[in-house]
């Protein structure tokens, strides 16, 4: 594992030292998957400041009052034996100076004692109301943290007055993170492991194809297990959720399909399915002009769906240490995956505003029963609108490509005789590149042009 320099996360830490510096009570709610980044995004907070931090374990609740009382104690310089959350709150506001204080991993609190929210609630408004005390409270398990913390049913409902739930890394962190890494191999990464920064720190961007067999198929890496223990933390009947995961692995789109890989009724498959969406390892495919009203589901997750396309099918052998269909199926495999990964890529670099568009443009795939169409940007205000392509080819034919996305065009019925169209293309490289084809105007975007957008990003 490559311990990296701290990257990015600058509107996190803006916000964070907002709130520090407002000198009243602030509760700031961190959660978001295990492996994001949250520790290392609080430990770099605090880093010079007054803090106290607390680690709470998975262990019943007087084992962890116990090792807060030693903090405690350590703190202040005498005895403290703390006998529940309240007690602690009035020691910290009474008898310790620290400007901050955080509890990391507050979930394994809430799994051991129902009523830790209730007391949090005292606390809160009986004790440190009236402080200028910044608590901050961590938390990996989503779904916990959401039903607990953050719903209307919460003791501490609305109490909150700061929430961060952390994503992963946009592609273009991935550049200030591998400086020395080319576009290609930055796209093979994150159609891998996404912007996970805990994944990230597996891989130092030389060798990218080896990298990913070493840390895939190899029974001693903590990728391989790291899938089935992720949705073993977070969920309950995992099964079910790892058969829906595969089916959607196995180009599964539609509730039915999906319903009927994994025996189930498709009015049975709505919550699993909602769940999993929320957690951020599946997405809805939204039709950006909802012409279609039949719900797709893919797995929006790139280590997720790497995992499910690559190691599931051999997950026994693998773990056994037999990896050569794994790694035979991977070389077969792998670029036609990209293909389909490299859609999210460009559909990320569009957003960021690759073209130069001064206007946003809502963005998303579409698709009828007569043509689909990678990408397609809407702007209502100005009647533009952006066809593209993404081809994770060589030596690509941007006329062939233009002519097609016109053809596919005609089917598009928004604002037909209103509208000024724009085509773009995404490729490893082209044959020529143009910037005209029948009077409408072409953008050709190659690894090289990638590599330079990304780089301007820092």
């Amino acid at each position: 594992m490559i311990i990296k320099p701290f990257i990015d996360r600058r509107e996190e830490l803006s916000f964070l030292e907002e709130k520090y510096n407002s000198n009243s009570f602030e509760f700031v709610l961190v959660y978001g998957r295990r492996r994001i980044g949250k520790t290392r995004l609080i430990k770099e907070f605090i880093k010079d400041k007054d803090a106290l931090y607390f680690l709470c374990e998975n262990k019943p609740l007087a084992k962890n009052l116990e090792k807060f009382s030693k903090i405690i104690s350590e703190e202040l310089g005498l005895p403290v034996k703390i006998e529940n959350l309240k007690d602690l709150f009035k020691i910290l506001k009474n008898h310790c100076k620290k400007r901050i204080v955080v509890f990391d991993e507050f979930s394994y609190l809430i799994k051991q004692d129902k009523y830790i929210t209730s007391d949090l609630q005292v606390a809160l408004d009986e004790i440190l109301k009236d402080s200028n005390i910044m608590l901050v409270i961590l938390g990996s398990h989503v779904s916990l943290m959401e039903r607990h913390l953050l719903s209307y049913s919460s003791p501490i409902y609305g109490r909150a007055t700061g929430i961060l739930r952390l994503s992963e890394f946009s592609f273009p962190i991935l550049a200030e993170w591998f400086p020395k890494t080319n576009a290609k191999d930055l796209v093979k990464l994150y159609s891998v492991v996404g912007g996970v920064p805990r994944y990230l720190e597996f891989f130092n961007g030389s060798d990218i194809d080896n990298e990913i067999k070493n840390n895939f198929f190899n029974k001693n890496s903590f990728l391989v297990y790291e899938a089935y223990q992720l949705l073993s933390e977070e969920l309950k009947n995992v099964s079910i959720y790892m058969a829906i995961l595969e089916a959607l692995s196995l180009g599964k789109r539609s509730i039915t399909e999906i319903a009927g890989y994994v025996y189930m009724k498709p009015n049975e498959l709505s919550p699993y399915l909602a769940i999993l969406s929320n957690l951020g390892f599946i997405r809805k495919k939204k039709n950006v002009l909802k012409t279609m009203k039949k719900s797709l589901y893919e797995i929006s997750d790139p280590y997720m769906d790497f995992w499910f396309s690559f190691v599931s099918p051999y997950y026994e052998e693998i773990t056994s240490g037999f990896h050569d269909n794994a790694i035979l199926n991977f070389e077969k495999n792998f670029n036609t995956y990209l293909g389909r990964r490299f859609e999210k890529v460009c559909e990320q670099l569009v957003r960021l505003g690759i073209f130069g568009f001064k206007k946003q443009f809502k963005i998303g795939p579409y698709w009828d029963k007569n043509v689909e169409i990678d990408l397609l940007g809407l702007n209502e205000d100005s009647k533009e609108l952006l066809a593209v392509e993404c081809k994770w080819k060589e030596n690509v034919d941007p006329k062939r490509i233009c002519r097609s996305l016109l053809d596919k065009l005609d089917y598009v019925n928004w604002q037909k005789d209103k509208r000024k169209e724009y085509l773009a293309i995404f490729a490893k490289s082209f044959k020529e590149k143009i910037t005209e084809f029948n009077g409408h105007r072409v953008f050709c975007y190659d690894l090289k042009d990638i590599e330079d957008f990304v780089k301007r990003q820092d």
